[in-house]
């Protein structure tokens, strides 16, 4: 082969050459240069003061803060930015860039691209733009605001704040109590460990509490009727359905399950678990295991109560609209607590200091309780007897 040239990078610590062909103009010497230059990447290193440094916004750059609270700003290229030790403000900018917090509380922006940023400890603060990204927060408190793209966020340990507008993510919220809140599109969110707070907004989301007791909302807005699949996972979890046709499961503890403006299907697992309806839903409920009750900001006269066999009952009200229900031993209506039998209705009295308080009761001109009762006054210490017919 001839004509071959080989060039050895002066500031190199290896032994790595470079090698370009005849295709290069070799009567033109400076725009061999100008090519070769324009190829390879360049490095910027830091002090332990304070640096505010700018990359070379053509070319692939590194760059190492070190000590101090550095200020590294990337270009339009592939860049690495490791901000290491310090409060550190680091910019990606565009392309496909690898940004590295390190220690303390950092401020990152990865921009456009495919990027992957990593705050390390501290309470960072993560900005990342249009692109699919890797996003960790790290250890610390963190605040992570992604902008667009199909994007893995991962919170990290900590306390964090995850916020998303667009795109199909995949959110892990990771140990803490953590705040994530969906955008558009069809999101995965996960709490993991700790007491989270988990909102789906527009699209098909699932959203799961896992460890803790935690908060979770299919979308805070009332036009988006896309269904959601909420999981609450262990603990005592706050479910609310939102306008689409959902499905809430509480999973292990005392949870309670609100439905929202769909048609939902609601399991209550292990606990004693509270399904809030209504009239404007049509639900099917499974309460689990546990002692399960049916919460009705309504009249027991709105409803009626329809015995389908096992642990199950239809209940339609005076709209039309109805719920199925399973393995549900009690419903609070306006007029008090009633026991769920084949044969209706049962009002269960409220007790105080062993005396019965008072008795949910129907309107006896309008229904009939079922119920054989002698009344006594309470302030001669006598007690009320009621009894089943």
């Amino acid at each position: 082969m001839t004509n071959i040239k080989t060039i050895s990078k002066k500031n190199s610590t290896s032994n790595s050459q470079i090698i370009f062909s005849p295709i290069l103009d070799q009567k033109d010497p400076n725009k061999i240069t100008s090519t070769l230059n324009s190829l390879m990447p360049a490095n910027y290193y830091g002090t332990a003061d304070d640096d505010f440094i700018f990359g070379d916004y053509n070319k692939q750059n590194n760059m190492f803060g070190y000590d101090g609270n550095d200020y590294l700003i990337g270009g339009s290229l592939n860049d690495f930015i490791l901000g290491d030790d310090g409060a550190d403000h680091l910019y990606g900018y565009d392309g496909d860039d690898i940004v590295l917090g390190g220690w303390d509380n950092d401020y990152i922006y990865g921009g456009t691209g495919n990027d992957f940023v990593d705050g390390g400890d501290g309470e960072d603060n993560i900005e990342d733009d249009i692109g699919n990204d890797f996003i960790n927060g790290g250890d610390g408190d963190d605040y992570i605001e992604d902008k667009g793209g199909d994007d893995y966020i991962y919170g990290g340990t900590g306390n964090d704040y995850i916020t998303d507008y667009s795109g199909a993510n995949k959110i892990f919220g990771g140990d803490g109590n953590d705040t994530v809140i969906g955008g558009d599109g069809n999101d995965i969110i996960n709490g993991d460990g700790g007491n989270d707070y988990l909102i789906g907004s527009n699209g098909i989301d699932t959203l799961k509490g896992g460890d803790g007791d935690d908060v979770l909302y299919g979308n805070i807005i009332f036009f988006d009727t896309d269904p959601d699949n909420l999981e609450g996972g262990n603990g005592n979890d706050q479910i609310f359905a939102g306008s689409g046709d959902d499905m809430l499961d509480g999973g292990t503890g005392d949870d309670m399950l609100v439905g929202g403006g769909g048609y939902n299907t609601m399991f209550g697992g292990d606990g004693n678990d509270e399904f809030y309806s209504g009239l404007g839903n049509n639900n099917t409920i499974d309460g689990g295991n546990g002692i399960d009750t049916l919460v009705y900001n309504v009249s027991v006269k709105d409803y009626a109560l329809h015995y389908l066999g096992g642990n199950k009952y239809y209940l339609p009200n005076i709209l039309g609209e109805q719920d199925v229900v399973d393995n549900v031993e009690f419903a609070v209506f306006k007029e008090g607590k009633f026991k769920l039998t084949p044969g209706g209705f049962v009002p269960v009295p409220t007790f105080t200091s062993g005396l019965i308080e008072s008795m949910a009761s129907f309107d006896t001109g309008s229904m009939d309780t079922g119920l054989n009762m002698d009344v006594q006054d309470k302030n001669q210490n006598t007690n009320l007897v009621a009894s089943v017919l």
